[in-house]
């Protein structure tokens, strides 16, 4: 990039968080630091809006997750971490551990002018588009849709599986579990997990 670039970005990242927070005004979206994020019903929805460069090109670039709010109550629950249920609903966005959702819309534009009015025009897009479709019930395809998002798609899957209390099946998931992502007090959500369905197959 050249030094004007540099500049340019800079300058684009530090006025994307007021225009985020200006856009969402007229709807019912909240931010958090980078995320911003509603809850309709029973579903929580997120999405990070950002901007940067690649080949001394620059993008604005938007990625929205959805996940029904049982799926980190029950991680919670597993992990022995039952009291982050009575924490605000933007932990299940920013926090540490939380469980990744299935993604519903993702978008990247380039940005010839490198100008924060051309990244007013995407983040309003963005943001519309985040209203429009948070406003459908869709997490009745959560199940199907599961794998379209592989990051944490063995752990939402084992999950999904404990949730239906079809337990024998959830073990066998996460015999297979490549690793533990996450581990609370020196133990893993494997061995959490199967401790979790052995106590209620008894």
């Amino acid at each position: 990039m050249t030094r004007e670039q540099q500049r340019q970005l800079r300058n684009l990242k530090k006025e994307l968080p007021h225009i985020v927070q200006a856009e969402i005004k007229q709807y019912k979206i909240n931010k958090r630091d980078f995320m911003i994020w509603r809850r309709r019903g029973d579903v929580f929805y997120d999405a990070s809006v950002s901007v940067g460069q690649k080949d001394n090109k620059c993008y604005c670039s938007v990625r929205g997750m959805y996940k029904p709010l049982w799926l980190d109550d029950l991680f919670w629950d597993i992990m022995g971490m039952e009291e982050n249920k009575k924490e605000p609903l933007s932990l299940r966005c920013i926090g540490a551990f939380t469980v990744y959702g299935n993604q519903f819309m993702e978008d990247r534009r380039e940005m010839k002018s490198w100008s924060v009015e051309e990244m007013s025009i995407c983040v309003r897009e963005y943001i519309s588009r985040f209203a429009l479709e948070t406003e459908e019930d869709i997490c009745s395809r959560f199940a199907e849709e599961i794998p379209g998002t592989p990051y944490h798609a063995d752990l939402r899957q084992v999950l999904y599986l404990i949730y239906l209390e079809k337990y024998v099946d959830a073990g066998r998931r996460i015999a297979v579990m490549d690793q533990d992502l996450f581990v609370n007090k020196g133990i893993g959500f494997r061995a959490a997990a199967m401790e979790y369905c052995r106590q209620r197959m008894m």
